[in-house]
């Protein structure tokens, strides 16, 4: 037994840290001891035959810290394995509220009672808004928790984005599971939850929805050496071949190298949730328009997730950034490091070749798409370059002028997250949070996103 108890501490404190290890531990001896104590005082003064029907007059357990987690709610679950009468002995020690109960290690009774075998059984509780299942087999107390989660998904190929409660992930080797406390939309979390990738990219479901995250590392996986229970990080969700795992829920498990950091202590989870897929974004595509100083740069949808990213980090290496927007947003816009501000409402095209007869040196186009995308083009120099983010350049026909172009869209390089996360936490960025949802209402932010009363950053809390 202290084998076992030994090696159940090392797999726990590992997966959940020391604390929740030795909680589980100390809950398994309690007990397991006194389910060993009641079940020989029966065998010995009742026999075997009398153990079940002797139990129920035996003195009642409250269900204390030693049984069930302070503030928790019972669940009535008899065992799968065994009519409830095999379990009645102890399952009664533990009635609960309103009648349900908390099934201890009735392995213990059955083998009191002369059974021949001992059979697993679930335990099960709540705490919050979480269900907890727990496998109790052969009498030794060993539990896995399956924690309940509730998380922003599409159910099946029929239905769009909703609230559902699914089973909260478990972390494989070299990987860690992240209790999200914070998230935030991107046109991409759109263009998911409302079904319209499914013509795009296979989708295994519930397909939980959301890119970026912040959050604490709750379990790690073997082999994890980068981080430990308790660690605040932010990251993006993965890229995949298919949709599965997001980051609107209230769980995420993610490789533990790759897109995932140690959260500046300088950000807020909400501003470390908010840098992700953006700023990664406007970074790849300024580096693709290899913007330098004195140079003169049109931002198409500057005020959007990417575009405020990208006007920071153009102005930041010296160009000189004319930027789309609204009136009513111009001051905050030039705030962010615009030179010029262009109304979106009119002709963009126009404007800028009025105010700019020789061209422009490089476009960052991060909202237009076909034929709209065509007339900005235009304005670039021979020989300048153009990024966009919804993949409408002609790469073959701009380089017939030599214009460079690249469509940015799935990155796979995690290093310049790395890189945007840190310019964030050193205050090299802005977080251009604009607004924060709860995550009941996250629908309201998606619906949000893209229409004109969307600007920068909407931030998602989803635990506290």
């Amino acid at each position: 037994m202290g084998t076992y108890l030994a090696e159940r501490y090392r797999q726990l404190a590992r997966r959940r840290g020391k604390k929740k290890a030795l909680v589980a531990i100390g809950h398994d001896i309690l007990v397991t001891a006194y389910q060993l104590l009641v079940t020989d005082q029966l065998y010995q003064e009742a026999g075997p035959e009398r153990v079940k029907n002797e139990a129920k007059t035996l003195p009642s357990v409250e269900p204390s810290a030693s049984s069930r987690p302070s503030g928790t709610e019972c669940l009535s679950h008899p065992s799968p394995e065994r009519p409830r009468e095999a379990h009645r002995s102890f399952s009664e020690q533990f009635e609960c509220d309103g009648g349900g109960e908390f099934i201890g290690l009735s392995g213990f009774v059955a083998r009191g009672a002369g059974s021949a075998e001992c059979r697993p059984h679930l335990k099960a509780w709540r705490v919050g808004n979480r269900r907890r299942l727990g496998l109790v087999a052969d009498g030794v107390g060993d539990s896995e928790e399956e924690v309940a989660m509730k998380a922003f998904a599409l159910a099946d190929e029929a239905s769009g984005g909703s609230f559902l409660e699914i089973p909260a992930p478990e972390p494989g080797a070299g990987e860690v599971r992240v209790r999200i406390r914070a998230s935030s939309v991107n046109g991409w979390d759109v263009f998911v939850a409302s079904g319209m990738a499914r013509g795009v990219m296979e989708h295994r479901y519930p397909a939980v929805t959301g890119k970026d995250y912040a959050g604490v590392v709750d379990t790690i996986g073997e082999g994890v050496t980068r981080f430990s229970v308790g660690d605040e990080v932010a990251g993006i969700a993965p890229p995949e071949q298919h949709v599965g795992r997001g980051s609107y829920a209230e769980y995420l498990v993610v490789p533990a190298e790759g897109f995932i950091e140690p959260k500046p202590d300088t950000l807020s989870f909400e501003q470390a949730a908010s840098v992700g897929l953006a700023a990664l974004t406007a970074l790849v595509a300024t580096d693709a328009v290899e913007v330098a100083k004195g140079e003169t740069v049109l931002i198409a949808g500057a005020t959007g997730g990417v575009g405020t990213y990208a006007v920071q980090l153009a102005a930041g290496r010296g160009a000189s950034v004319i930027a789309t927007a609204l009136p009513e947003d111009e001051s905050w816009i030039r705030g962010l490091g615009a030179s010029e501000v262009i109304d979106y409402s009119g002709d963009v095209a126009a404007a800028v070749r009025s105010a700019h007869a020789d061209g422009i040196d490089g476009l960052i186009d991060a909202v237009n798409r076909g034929d709209a995308h065509g007339p900005l083009a235009e304005l670039v120099k021979d020989g300048g370059r153009i990024a966009t983010t919804t993949g409408a350049a002609d790469v073959e026909a701009l380089a017939r002028r030599s214009v460079a172009a690249a469509n940015v869209v799935g990155q796979t390089d995690p290093g310049p997250f790395a890189n945007v996360l840190a310019m964030a936490g050193d205050g090299e960025l802005v977080v251009p949070i604009t607004r924060t949802f709860a995550f009941d209402q996250l629908p309201e932010a998606l619906g949000l996103v893209g229409s004109r009363s969307s600007r920068g950053k909407f931030a998602v809390t989803i635990g506290e």
